[in-house]
């Protein structure tokens, strides 16, 4: 089972009570500009990052960010599901899903005992 912890509070997020979000407009912005702009790597827009939050802990919940329950995201098959579903949007790759997906391994990790 994974454990998802609120990035503002540190707190752990029970089902119900949060959400893993992205500001996808942000994201698709910047996707849009990477595409049609030629930019050297070291001038490229920034990745727009996912983040973990109690619904009480979002800054901007007026936003029409892009969301998923907690819950929805509590097993490694469940993860993967989502990764596939995001793979088909437009802006995944201008956000840091692989850093979200890094800290679901390394959790996951953590509670495998040695073989």
């Amino acid at each position: 089972m994974i454990t998802w912890t609120c990035n503002k509070c540190s707190k752990p997020i029970e089902d119900g009570a949060g959400y893993v979000i992205v500001d996808a407009v942000e994201a698709d912005r910047c996707e849009e500009e990477a595409v049609t702009t030629p930019v050297d790597m070291t001038d490229a827009p920034g990745r727009v990052a996912w983040e973990v939050l109690h619904a009480g802990c979002d800054p901007h919940p007026e936003r029409s960010d892009y969301r998923v329950a907690v819950e929805r995201m509590r097993t490694p098959a469940q993860v993967l599901h989502w990764t596939t579903h995001l793979m088909k949007t437009s802006w995944l790759r201008s956000t840091n899903w692989d850093d979200l997906l890094e800290v679901v391994a390394a959790q996951l990790d953590a509670g495998t005992p040695e073989r």
